[in-house]
């Protein structure tokens, strides 16, 4: 038995033939409601995508998408859905396994947000990894201080130029305050 939520599709009338446990526990519906149900009651596709979902389908070629599934509860969840043609009996279905990605679509969306903030806050704000090493600053550092990022993560200001590998942070923090004080 397969883990992964999995269905065979009759491209021709969109109804789903048959679903694994996986599928009828995350749908919540039973076997029997899912056989013969149309997928466009669990698929929900943007309008956008209609076209593309539907040429995809037709194509007989495997195919990724992301889109949204309905739930019997009537909650809504991201799936990603790879499906390809399959000889089930002598005919021609599509054979489709979905996974569940809204946890990831909300971290994604979290990391987005997050970005935004560090490029906006008018707070000078460094990232550092484990050893210290500044990886990013975001714009106010810049202004605030003079100082940027290059694409080597070295730090700098004009004329000077500070490897931040083994950067002093007592030496940068007093540039940090002086130009800090000389702002305010």
């Amino acid at each position: 038995e397969n883990a992964s939520i999995s269905f065979l599709l009759d491209t021709e009338t969109g109804h789903i033939v048959d679903a694994n446990a996986a599928a009828i526990s995350f749908w919540g519906y039973t076997l029997e409601e899912l056989r013969g149900m149309s997928i466009s009651k669990i698929s929900i596709v943007p309008s956008g995508k209609i076209i593309e979902v539907m040429s995809k389908i037709r194509d007989g070629n495997a195919h990724r998408i992301e889109l949204y599934h309905r739930l019997k509860s009537g909650e809504i969840r991201d799936v990603e859905v790879f499906s390809g043609p399959l000889n089930y009996q002598g005919k021609i279905l599509r054979y489709s396994v979905a996974h569940d990605i809204t946890a990831r679509k909300r971290a994604e969306e979290g990391l987005r947000l997050a970005l935004t903030v560090f490029h906006t806050v008018k707070d000078a704000v460094t990232v550092t990894d484990p050893d210290n090493l500044i990886i990013m600053i975001n714009p106010a550092f810049s202004s605030i201080t003079g100082y940027f990022i290059d694409s080597y993560n070295v730090i700098i200001n004009d004329a000077m130029i500070h490897n931040v590998v083994k950067t002093d942070w007592a030496e940068l923090l007093d540039l940090i305050n002086i130009k800090l004080i000389a702002y305010f």
